[in-house]
């Protein structure tokens, strides 16, 4: 991206700074031979094979709403798809591992890939859920190829093994190191030079400053706060890109909001003091005796 202009070019040269949480998480013994595992399958087109794997996080994670009271349910998995010609990736989040769950996963990525204009012939998987009867039931009502990882051999899907532990929305918006013209996964899937402005480009859990709706209704007193504070979570799939989804820190609900600024920074969360009740409604967190959270 500094090559290219798209972040300040004096970066190109900067060593990326050393990352606590990967050597935590990739320390693996020295090997004394080394192999090169590739996809077997050469893909010219977008779509022709996708690769796919899961993930279980043993932190649950929080199911946003837009309305109502807050579910218990937790996000407990996920399933990931990585395009092996573009490398572009996609998420779904799910409650389970369950194959109907799982299904319903593949019918939104496909779903989303004929948004792009691409649709999917085949899938690289590894074992597991994959094999279930109704997983290559479904590949087979759409007439899709479905191949599958050697026992013990995850390297051969290696395409989804390494998604899982990146960022798959940055991978997606940034160039693709393998492409001759720098063009990004997402350019290269739906076959488009249109690229996601770098404004567009949020850390995900940063503060968000949202306007109060009641200066769009009438008369605000001067002294009152003009905005009020949530999470940022990632821009609506729903809305244009200047659309940020914000958790309410006092109900626990998200919403799209258009009027938002956002500290990309997060050099506002040293300043201010900020409230747990969206954790104590949503059961992330026990209320201490005698505490209730407001009710908006």
């Amino acid at each position: 991206m500094a090559k290219q202009g798209i972040i300040p070019r004096r970066l190109a040269s900067v060593h990326p700074p050393t990352c606590s949480s990967c050597l935590f998480a990739k320390a693996t013994r020295q090997q004394s031979r080394h192999k090169h595992w590739t996809e077997k399958t050469v893909v010219k087109t977008p779509g022709q094979v996708v690769s796919v794997d899961q993930l279980i996080s043993p932190t649950p994670g929080l199911v946003a709403q837009m309305t109502g009271i807050l579910t218990k349910k937790r996000y407990t998995c996920a399933t990931i798809y990585v395009d092996q010609c573009s490398g572009l990736g996609f998420v779904y989040l799910q409650k389970s591992t369950s194959a109907d769950e799982t299904i319903m996963g593949k019918t939104a990525f496909e779903a989303y890939a004929k948004q792009h204009g691409a649709t999917i012939k085949a899938y690289h998987a590894d074992n597991g859920v994959f094999c279930a009867n109704k997983w290559v039931d479904e590949c087979r009502r759409l007439e899709q190829t479905l191949t599958f990882a050697g026992v013990n051999a995850h390297h051969s899907n290696g395409l989804a093994e390494q998604r899982i532990r990146m960022a798959n929305d940055a991978i997606n918006e940034a160039p693709n190191l393998r492409d001759e013209k720098g063009r990004s996964p997402l350019q290269l899937f739906s076959q488009t030079d249109i690229q996601t402005h770098n404004k567009h480009w949020i850390p995900l859990g940063c503060p968000a400053y949202v306007l109060d709706p009641k200066l769009g209704q009438g008369f605000l007193n001067k002294w009152e706060a003009r905005s009020r504070v949530g999470i940022y979570l990632g821009r609506s799939p729903n809305h244009g890109r200047n659309v940020a989804l914000v958790l309410n820190q006092l109900t626990g609900l998200v919403l799209p909001q258009f009027h938002v600024t956002i500290d990309k920074g997060f050099n506002t969360v040293k300043q201010d003091k900020y409230d747990t009740h969206w954790q104590m409604r949503a059961g992330l967190q026990v209320p201490k005796k005698g505490a209730m959270p407001p009710s908006n």
